[in-house]
């Protein structure tokens, strides 16, 4: 992600999509897209990007 982000890609990370070795790893991936104003991109869950593909656009 952060290599994507670094060729100009906007990313989003599907917090109900991912996992890690533990809960603390789960939480610091978590925080690492986001910290600095979302540096890397950004986090939601998978609902929401749902929503946001069958709204139409105006």
């Amino acid at each position: 992600m952060r290599d994507a982000s670094d060729r100009g890609y906007e990313c989003l990370l599907l917090s109900d999509c991912t996992g890690a070795t533990d809960h603390g790893n789960y939480l610091a991936a978590l925080k690492m897209v986001t910290m600095q104003g979302g540096v890397f991109g950004a986090v939601a869950d998978s609902g929401a990007l749902l929503r946001s593909l069958e709204s139409p656009l105006t």
